[in-house]
């Protein structure tokens, strides 16, 4: 049995060598290469993406055509699916990575970003506000939840453990007895594109003090490593422009600056000693 699984290991590997988790599996089976000749393929053809469409969100935007050597999973006529929802469920189950969902769809796939981490990371329909968030449940984002849109997925409920996950539950006002309330209306954000000069907004690696400030946080998109949007690698130099829309020279300016900025620059001071 052990040689069995060995061998379709192997011949998985040499369809798909650059799939990690294939790559993973293999390993723990002791073949660090395949004996057989590689394919460079990025499909395993396992139908995993098929059944997610199918079965789970009840699409047919994706499937099998042709036979033997020829096998390959496309849409119908190989066109643009209109049913395809945009969900990107198929590429969540492709164990070699492969599935571009771009190649896919007819609409427009705008992936859900975390607004806690200043839209720098992913989250998925279900998820927790942020970290150490009172109450620290997750909640459901109704606005994209495949279940409440169509009645379908659910996968998110056969999973959880805890059967903690209730659709019908609905917003509710609740009257609370306290002795004292505490008022923190926050603040106006500067739009950083009012400033086009400094790139922000046309160069990725241009980003804001609360966006950078997500960057240090070690539960923020890279957890606390300093890494750069546009490849995730690693900075050589750090530059810090100060004062950015806070000098009073025209409408795109506020003159607040200084009870900010000052304490906060010394907070990069001790930063950039270990970034650059």
């Amino acid at each position: 049995m052990h040689a069995t699984r060995k061998m379709i290991i192997e011949l998985l590997l040499a369809r798909c060598p650059d799939s990690e988790k294939i790559q993973e599996l293999a390993a723990q089976y002791g073949s660090e290469e395949s004996r057989f000749e590689k394919k460079n393929e990025d499909c395993l053809l396992c139908g995993l993406c098929v059944r997610m469409c199918r079965e789970r969100m009840g699409q047919t935007a994706i499937g099998f055509t042709n036979r033997g050597p020829e096998r390959k999973v496309t849409t119908p006529f190989e066109e643009l699916s209109e049913v395809c929802m945009g969900c990107s469920s198929c590429k969540s189950v492709c164990p070699a990575g492969g599935v571009e969902p771009e190649k896919v769809c007819t609409h427009e796939i705008v992936p859900l970003t975390s607004a806690f981490d200043e839209n720098m990371s992913g989250r998925s329909a279900m998820y927790i506000l942020f970290p150490q968030a009172i109450p620290n449940k997750a909640m459901v984002d109704a606005e994209n939840c495949v279940h409440l849109l169509t009645g379908k997925c659910e996968v998110c409920k056969e999973v959880c453990e805890a059967d903690a996950i209730d659709f019908e539950q609905e917003e509710k006002e609740v009257e609370l007895d306290v002795g004292a309330v505490i008022v923190a209306p926050g603040f106006e954000e500067f739009d950083a594109k009012l400033k086009g000069e400094y790139g922000y907004g046309d160069y990725p690696n241009v980003v804001t003090s609360i966006e950078f400030e997500r960057i240090l946080s070690a539960s923020g998109p890279y957890r606390g490593q300093i890494l750069r949007p546009s490849d995730l690698k690693h900075p050589k130099k750090v530059a810090f422009i100060q004062c950015v829309g806070a000098r009073p020279t025209d409408k795109t300016t506020r003159s607040n600056s200084s009870s900010i900025n000052s304490p906060l620059s010394s907070t990069y001071r001790i930063t950039r000693f270990f970034v650059c």
